[in-house]
């Protein structure tokens, strides 16, 4: 995909994330070898794309996992959304079927919610010197198990996760304090909440479902 030439004068931040698992995947009697995953280019916007991943097992007719990603092209110096060049999206948008991006709406946060506080360590960062994507999904985690140990979510502990999304506001770096709010909706019962912040700006929104059992 030309990564190396894009990568030249811009950096490919995460946007927003949706993992769906099936059901069938916790069962034991789920054939788990081999497993295989396909990746497969699936929406070119303006200046983001998204990939989609697929874990599949031996004979099943129904995927175990899928997991779609969305990137958005920031200009290094400015680190403010850049547009694809037109020489890339001659190259590749034509190949790429018409999908919807991976949007994660902003939640409005109530009043009564559980606040978890964490900080920034050293290894939570990546390459470009700000928290990575996957440390802010093990504080919303880290979060959640503090809810149940206090009795707060007791309703979801020893269900499988059934889904998990998040969408990436702000940046935070090594050092910075960081409040992790969570609460139940009342509209979803299981739909667990997630908002991070860094002083007032938001890092993170994000949610997560169980099965029910």
């Amino acid at each position: 995909m030309d990564s190396d030439l894009l990568l030249k004068n811009h950096l490919f931040f995460i946007a927003s994330t949706r993992m769906d698992i099936n059901r069938e995947f916790y069962e034991e009697s789920s054939p788990k070898f081999p497993l295989s995953i396909t990746k497969t280019l699936d929406y070119i916007g303006r200046s983001s794309s998204a990939i989609t991943s697929v874990l599949e097992g031996p004979s099943q007719q129904s995927p175990y996992a899928t997991c779609r990603i969305q990137t958005v092209l920031v200009d290094a110096k400015t680190r403010k959304p850049a547009p694809f060049p037109d020489w890339w999206r001659e190259k590749y948008a034509h190949l790429v079927p018409a999908n919807q991006p991976v949007i994660m709406p902003h939640l409005k946060k109530p009043n009564d919610v559980h606040v978890y506080r964490t900080k920034v360590s050293y290894s939570d960062i990546d390459a470009y010197l700000h928290t990575n994507w996957q440390s802010y999904v093990g504080f919303c985690m880290e979060a959640f198990y503090d809810n149940v140990l206090k009795n707060q979510f007791s309703g979801a502990m020893g269900k499988c996760l059934e889904s998990f999304e998040a969408g990436y506001r702000k940046e935070s770096s090594i050092g910075n304090e960081l409040n992790v709010y969570s609460w139940m909706s009342p509209q979803e019962n299981g739909d667990i909440q997630f908002e991070i912040k860094h002083d007032n700006d938001i890092c993170l929104h994000a949610r997560m479902k169980h099965f029910e059992t």
